[in-house]
């Protein structure tokens, strides 16, 4: 009667932990599942700009809708090429600098 009994407290104890992480990763989850769902239901043009948005960065078109008259002059386009993306036709892995790795074959 005591097994069953200590085998109950502690299903209910592991039950209440998964609840807690649960708790915990529900807006993860959540986030998941929703951006599956828009994934799912997008369009081949909504896919390539959010590709090209997450490779350089805000969309293009974006800048025409928060600039205005679009006269202003981009702060962002002057700086160094170190936003552009790096040019890398074999697929090699690259280091942190943006340089090749060695492999180190022998």
């Amino acid at each position: 009667e005591t097994v069953v009994y200590q085998r109950r407290v502690d299903i209910a104890r592991l039950e209440t932990i998964v609840t807690a992480l649960l708790d915990q990763l529900r807006p993860s989850l959540d986030a998941t599942a929703r951006r599956a769902e828009r994934r799912l239901t997008q369009t081949m043009k909504e896919k390539e700009r959010e590709m090209e948005e997450e490779i350089n960065g805000a969309y293009e078109d974006s800048k025409d809708v928060e600039g205005g008259d679009g006269n202003e002059k981009d702060e962002d386009s002057d700086s160094d090429d170190e936003d552009a993306p790096i040019y890398n036709p074999k697929g090699v892995p690259l280091g942190w600098d943006g340089k090749p790795i060695p492999l180190g074959f022998s």
